[in-house]
This record gives C-alpha cells, sequence and structure tokens, in this order.
C-alpha cells in the first residue's frame, strides 16, 4: 500500500478534527531527528504523586476521552498534549480551549471547565451504546496518509473501558483538494474516493463515530468555559541538540525557575505539584513550544503536561496508540 506525505496535509490537521471533533484545534509539523521522549510510567525527581488537581477522588475516572496522537510530530509532541475534551460522570469537562495563532505555539495550552447537566452525559452514553461504541470497536481502516495522528477514544461505562483508535480521524471527509470553505460544502461533497483506500464499512463506522462525538459538541454552545486550574504538571525534559528543535527556528532561552527540580533527572516522567506548579505555570506563560531552560550552564528541551482531575501520577498518563496514523 501506498502511503504519500504531503505539506499541504499537515496545515489541514487541525480543520479536520476540529470541525469533527468539537471544534479541538491542533498542528503537527514532521518530527526531526533525535531519540523520543520517554513514555508515561517513569518516576523521577521531585515527586512521584501529586494530590489530585481538584476536588475529584483520585480514583474517579472520564466518561469519555478524546485525544489525538502519533503522526509526524516533533519530539515530546504527545507527551505534552492534553486530550482534547475528558467528561466525567457528574458533567464536568475538560476541553482545549482558544489558543492563539502564532508559531511557535505558546508552551502552555488553554484547557477550559465546562460544567454539563448529568442528563446530557446520560444522553451521549446512551447514545453510545445504542450505536455499539461500548460493544467494542469496529475496523476504521487506514487511510492512504501518512503524517496525520491517530484520534483516540475512550469511552468508560459499567466499569469497562472501550478504546477506538481512528488513523487519520476525518481525513475522509476532508480529502485532500477538497474545498476550503468546508463550513459550507455539503456532506455529499466531501465523500472520499476509493483511492482514500477506506471500504464503505470503514467509512460507516466513522461516521457513526462522528455523529455520537457531536452529540457532545452541542452541549457546548458558544460558551468559552472557565479556565482550568493546573495544580500539577508531568515533566519531561533532554539535554538540548543543535539542530533537534526546529530547522531554521531560533530558539529562545529562559532560566530554569525551580532550583529543587533538576532538568538532568527528568529523562523519565516527573511531577511538580503545589507551589512549584504555580511557579512553573507562572514562567511558562511567556514560553514556546521550543524555548529551552538554563540550569546550571546547561540548555534543555522541557515538555510540560498540566495533570487532568483524574491523574495523579505519571502512571496515569495515556499511552501510545496501538496504531498510528
Amino acid at each position: 500500500m501506498r502511503m504519500t506525505r504531503r505539506p499541504g496535509r499537515l496545515a489541514r490537521r487541525g480543520a479536520v478534527l476540529g470541525v469533527l471533533v468539537l471544534g479541538l484545534a491542533g498542528c503537527m509539523t514532521p518530527a526531526e531527528d533525535g531519540p523520543a521522549p520517554a513514555e508515561p510510567g517513569g518516576t523521577a525527581e521531585p515527586d512521584d504523586t501529586a494530590e489530585p488537581t481538584d476536588e475529584a477522588s483520585a480514583t474517579e475516572m472520564p466518561v469519555l476521552q478524546v485525544r489525538e496522537a502519533g503522526g509526524y510530530a516533533p519530539a515530546g509532541t504527545d507527551f505534552r498534549t492534553m486530550p482534547q475534551l475528558t467528561v466525567y460522570a457528574d458533567g464536568r469537562a475538560v476541553r482545549q480551549g482558544p489558543q492563539i495563532a502564532i508559531y511557535p505555539p505558546p508552551a502552555l495550552p488553554n484547557p477550559r471547565v465546562f460544567e454539563l447537566p448529568e442528563e446530557d452525559v446520560d444522553a451521549f452514553v446512551t447514545a453510545a451504546r445504542e450505536a455499539g461504541l461500548l460493544d467494542g470497536a469496529p475496523d476504521y481502516g487506514q487511510p492512504l496518509v501518512a503524517d496525520l495522528p491517530t484520534t483516540v477514544v475512550e469511552l468508560r461505562v459499567d466499569g469497562e473501558t472501550v478504546r477506538h483508535e481512528v488513523p487519520a480521524f476525518g481525513f475522509e471527509r476532508f480529502p485532500e483538494g477538497a474545498p476550503a470553505g468546508t463550513d459550507d460544502v455539503p456532506t455529499e461533497d466531501l465523500l472520499p474516493t476509493e483511492d482514500l483506500g477506506l471500504t464503505e464499512e470503514q467509512m460507516a463506522a466513522r461516521e457513526v463515530l462522528t455523529e455520537v462525538l457531536a452529540m457532545v459538541g452541542e452541549r457546548f454552545g458558544a460558551g468559552e468555559g472557565a479556565s482550568y486550574d493546573v495544580t500539577a504538571f508531568a515533566l519531561l525534559a533532554r539535554a538540548a541538540v543543535p539542530g533537534t528543535v526546529d530547522d531554521g527556528l531560533a530558539p529562545d532561552t529562559a532560566p530554569w525557575p525551580l532550583a529543587d527540580v533538576g532538568l538532568s533527572d527528568l529523562e523519565e516522567c516527573g511531577l511538580v505539584a503545589g507551589e512549584d506548579a504555580q511557579v512553573l505555570a507562572d514562567a511558562l506563560a511567556d514560553a514556546s513550544t521550543v524555548t529551552l531552560f538554563e540550569q546550571d550552564g546547561d540548555l534543555y528541551e522541557v515538555w510540560p503536561r498540566p495533570l487532568l482531575p483524574h491523574e495523579t501520577s505519571c502512571e496515569d498518563l495515556p499511552g501510545p496508540p496501538t496504531r498510528e496514523g
């Protein structure tokens, strides 16, 4: 099977998932050479656990979580990227909010908190059950595109977790060459041709998932939600290697604000919580994704990941998809 990679598809990634999955934005660029950061599960100083990031019990898990992983992306992108949406049984939802359109983007995301009526969450679970999404994941296929990520949709109902992994989710609706003004283009004009590599059954499975997820998106309306109070971070870091941050882009540098947190100790996941988390958040507010931090005369790339309410350790962070787009 021939896989293609075109720069135009990279720019389209945010628009594709944004339209299909709750207006969530993102952008990926080709990965630089160099080792990938460690996956969640390691421990490092200063802490290996953190207090829950709000009043929720540490054992409470979301009913629905939607995130992206894989594809062509710089090192550390999967680790630092928060899920686009996390919905809890009591109606609390943490969703990616609007982000300033600059490059390189800010170091921190813009998570927003919403309160959904519990009956809306119940209605979503009912729709997911009736659509067969709780019975297991169907075959979503692999479109003939190599540079888009896999969308991971996890449903946790009645103590069971069902994981749907959809490579290049949305590409079937907005294939290369589709009109730019997708908001006003009839769906029938955006359906793929056979050269996208999807069967009718795979297309139908993608449409079902899209329709059920759209139910959640409709509940948010036009509101922007409240700012999410980040009280803990997971961190990865590595010594900066010339030429691996971004080709042709001169990164800025900043002093590392936490003297007691050694960046050389963060090759595996470590946690920062409490007052240190607030100090770090203040420092990251003026940083970008390519800012290098200086500690003891050395420069480091740092990948911060704000923790969600149910995440209290590195082991709670989601792992990579089993198949990547």
